[in-house]
């Protein structure tokens, strides 16, 4: 993906799928849609244990207020811009976010609206091994 030629690291990462319906199944929906239909539920459905959350969260800043409860173990650890015009599921910033036990001194904002590397430092610093990308 785009997102290893900018980390140059080897990590578990796990993106949202909106593969085509090439069977022209009737009853198929992407992954995404299923998503965006109840986000909060799809993260607990996905990751119910907390052994099974990943270490980093990137999502839209439109989503904080529907996945509030599922990030209380989580602090945001940068936040980039993305588009003036935001709509719908895209916002006009990226938020990151870090599990509390891996935040230290290290995640305190200092990436805010920083640069284009910020995803690869924070990888760097905490030595993340898995990535979720909403």
């Amino acid at each position: 993906t785009p997102l290893y030629s900018h980390i140059h690291t080897n990590i578990s990462t796990r993106f949202l799928e909106c593969t085509p319906n090439l069977q022209n199944d009737e009853s198929y929906r992407e992954e995404a849609d299923i998503f965006y239909a109840d986000p909060e539920s799809w993260l607990q459905n996905n990751f119910s244990q907390d052994s099974e959350k990943p270490d980093l969260i990137m999502y839209f800043d439109v989503l904080t207020p529907t996945i509030k409860r599922y990030l209380e173990d989580y602090t945001v650890c940068a936040t980039f811009f993305h588009t003036m015009f935001p709509e719908g599921k895209v916002g006009g910033h990226v938020v990151i976010r870090a599990k509390k036990s891996l935040a230290t001194l290290a995640c305190d904002n200092r990436f805010i609206d920083g640069s284009p590397r910020i995803f690869r430092d924070i990888v760097d610093i905490f030595k993340i091994k898995a990535v979720l990308k909403i």
